[in-house]
């Protein structure tokens, strides 16, 4: 039997509250920094959300990793750079080299390439006769890790203004529905007793 426990909990956008205000890829940014300022206007550096508010028509809303359970992106990497850790789909950027397979087998376009900060190292250093430049920016793969560091749970979750973000507990909505259906066929059979 499936252990709902083991299920990973993930972001959802309600697509009727969001407004594209984009705040929520601040917050991400944001609580990713290492360094953040006290005012958002007052960066000197350019914001690395780990989610992207996407315009379809008239809706509006943020594409995240989904956690996925079998997730392709940690499959198809070689280097073992994306795995799951407590439920959550995480990388471990020390181990990425920037292949992008990743970003190729996710279905929700959830990852992207950001560039390393300033005195990162290279995961496989070269010898001084290389042709690789010393100061040439290196990226490698971000996605949405659920704020895990952050007591607070997602950035994007508490600060959004339209409360359209919810974090969805996979193990908890599956008992809930199955509740609701129990509660469901219980009423329909006192209605057929009466």
């Amino acid at each position: 039997m499936l252990n709902l426990d083991s299920l990973t909990s993930f972001v959802l956008a309600d697509t009727g509250k969001c407004v594209g205000c984009r705040t929520c890829e601040i917050a991400c940014a944001l609580a990713h920094m290492t360094d953040p300022p006290d005012v958002a206007g007052e960066m000197q550096v350019q914001l690395t959300p780990r989610l992207f508010v996407m315009v379809a028509g008239e809706v509006t809303a943020p594409v995240m990793c989904r956690h996925c359970e079998d997730a392709p992106c940690a499959n198809v990497c070689k280097m073992s750079a994306i795995s799951r850790v407590n439920g959550r789909v995480l990388v471990n950027t020390e181990r990425c080299v920037g292949c992008r397979l990743c970003l190729m087998a996710c279905p929700f376009g959830a990852v992207e390439f950001a560039p390393l900060e300033c005195d990162a190292e290279p995961i496989h250093p070269t010898t001084a006769e290389s042709t690789v430049e010393k100061n040439k920016t290196m990226y490698r793969a971000n996605k949405c890790d659920l704020c895990n560091d952050r007591e607070d749970g997602p950035a994007c979750i508490t600060n959004c203004p339209e409360n359209a973000l919810v974090l969805v507990n996979a193990a908890a909505a599956t008992r809930r529905r199955r509740n609701e259906a129990a509660l469901d066929l219980l009423a329909e059979q006192n209605a057929v007793w009466v």
